[in-house]
């Protein structure tokens, strides 16, 4: 079910109408059998991976956590005849037991994922490097069906393993309840990617119907429709004429296309965390904020500080670091530091845990070459070739009187000009993300850079007038909304301190925007981009 069809609403109002009826100790019980009705309708075989997923990780953290407290009382009641080198001794014992309870919690999640998802990658590309070898060998290339959510779901499982067996904190002892932190039905198709503290701390709380959160909660949810059928799904088709047929439209033609796919994939993806959010916070329950006005970043680091930041922080916490930490980058560390100094030491191993950060990060969003350099190694060259070049950038802004480089005291003009940098950079980097294959991403980049005439451009204007006047229309709202949550200001505590008139007036207007401008389909509502994540 989709967040802009018609059943997921018919769905939702009797999940809203059972969560207050129901007595509040129950109204767990309720999101999770909401939320396993939901993944269902999608197709109840693909639902065997989740369950295999949840009763794994589950199983996993229950011995690791049994284990922490065995060793803890052995601690605490032989405190005074352990010697320092016995408890340590004891404590590493301990580790290595929680370690295989880990690695198995790991390869089962991370098999399932790498044969579903990746299997039939990893074999086209031994295919073609038998036959850049002359190698007479062939092995078949086999696809599966993915299970919605499955990325999703896989590392919020994993996150809570790994944070388990950190012993950052106890394991949850009913399966019931663990079964809904991973399967709750607003966020396990597209995340946000949810850490079990704070998740638990909201769906357990009991609750009383607050007509103020509902409301509260409303908003979002219109908000994050405006953005879905408004701006992505009417712009997307101008995307999809000049991807679907990129020779057409050579220079102008392409750099439109990338300018409004990135706009697309944003109105998307923001609308529909926006809509998660909203849907949670009328059942009164706070997710995760994915998404903070990624298009005012000043450089590509801000920006994915600001983009899909679940996913970012879960990497950075559960990839980066303890890469960082292995044992071969150690080492690299020290031969880098021993033969290249301390400074120039710890760049290169900090760049090289970035390569294999951003490798995976690509890899995450989809089993082929176009998404590993889309979204993967290029943001990594933007980002470290930005730390090289410092020193050249320093200077050249001396040069323009810019004394503070990078703080809030800059120059406007030159914090704009920052701003559509940034936006530039990413929306080249999703030529790749939407191209059909890594060739045509490298195709529509040498057209890119071709020239060509304005007459294309002009074309695929003409063509999708009405789409790209839609969408335009709801940019005109989008972009000065963002830019005043980019200072701080609150659009929905303004709009709460309205009077009824007011308030009245602006939601007659915002859903006839909807009707009118909107694209949506009764029978058939359009997918969600990350929905294939």
């Amino acid at each position: 079910m989709l967040f802009n069809s018609v059943e997921f609403w018919a769905f939702f109002c009797v999940v809203f109408c059972l969560y207050y009826l129901v007595r509040p100790r129950y109204q767990w019980v309720v999101l999770l059998a909401a939320s396993f009705a939901f993944y269902l309708y999608g197709g109840p075989r693909l639902a065997v991976f989740l369950l295999f997923s949840i009763l794994l990780t589950w199983a996993a953290a229950r011995k690791m956590g049994e284990n922490n407290r065995r060793t803890a009382d052995v601690l605490k009641a032989r405190r005074q005849e352990l010697s320092r080198e016995e408890r340590k001794a004891l404590q590493e014992k301990n580790a290595r037991a929680n370690r295989k309870w880990l690695l198995l919690a790991a390869a089962g999640n991370l098999g399932v994922l790498c044969i579903l998802k990746y299997i039939g990658f990893l074999a086209g590309n031994l295919n073609g490097l038998f036959a850049l070898l002359s190698v007479n060998a062939r092995v078949p290339v086999v696809s599966f069906a993915l299970p919605v959510g499955l990325s999703f779901y896989t590392f919020q499982s994993l996150g809570y393993v790994i944070d388990v067996s950190r012993g950052l904190y106890e394991p949850e002892r009913n399966l019931a309840r663990y079964a809904l932190f991973v399967s709750f039905f607003p966020q396990i198709l597209q995340g946000p990617i949810g850490r079990f503290p704070q998740m638990k701390e909201e769906l357990f709380r009991e609750r009383t119907f607050d007509s103020h959160e509902i409301g509260e909660g409303m908003k979002l949810v219109v908000w994050g429709l405006f953005k879905k059928l408004v701006i992505a799904d009417q712009i997307g088709r101008a995307v999809d004429a000049c991807f679907g047929d990129y020779t057409s439209y050579p220079g102008p033609g392409i750099f439109l296309g990338a300018v409004c796919f990135t706009i697309q994939l944003y109105t998307d993806f923001s609308g529909y965390m926006d809509m998660a959010q909203g849907i949670s916070q009328m059942l009164q329950i706070r997710i995760f904020r994915n998404f903070r006005n990624p298009f005012f970043s000043r450089s590509i680091q801000e920006f994915w500080q600001r983009w899909h930041i679940s996913l970012g922080s879960w990497f950075k916490d559960y990839v980066f670091y303890p890469i960082l930490k292995s044992g071969f980058f150690v080492s690299l560390g020290k031969k880098a530091r021993s033969l290249w100094g301390k400074k120039a030491g710890k760049d290169i191993t900090t760049y090289a845990g970035m390569f294999c950060l951003w490798f995976l990060i690509g890899a995450w969003h989809g089993a082929d070459w176009k998404f590993i350099v889309g979204s993967g190694l290029l943001q990594w060259f933007y980002i470290v070739s930005g730390r090289i070049l410092e020193p050249v950038f320093s200077r050249i802004k001396r040069k323009l009187g810019i004394r503070k480089a990078g703080t809030a005291d800059d120059p406007r003009w030159y914090q704009r000009f920052q701003m559509v940098r940034t936006f530039l950079l990413f929306a080249f980097s999703m030529i790749f993300f939407r191209a059909a294959t890594m060739a045509d991403g490298l195709a529509m980049v040498r057209l890119l850079f071709s020239g060509g005439s304005l007459m294309p451009l002009a074309r695929l204007v003409y063509q999708n007038f009405g789409s790209l006047f839609c969408a335009g229309v709801g940019l005109c709202v989008l972009f000065p909304a963002e830019a005043a949550q980019n200072r701080g200001i609150s659009i929905r505590e303004r709009i709460s301190k309205m009077n009824a008139r007011a308030r009245f007036a602006l939601y007659a207007a915002a859903l006839a925007s909807i009707l009118i401008f909107g694209t949506y389909g009764i029978t058939n509502p359009s997918q969600f981009i990350y929905f294939q994540f």
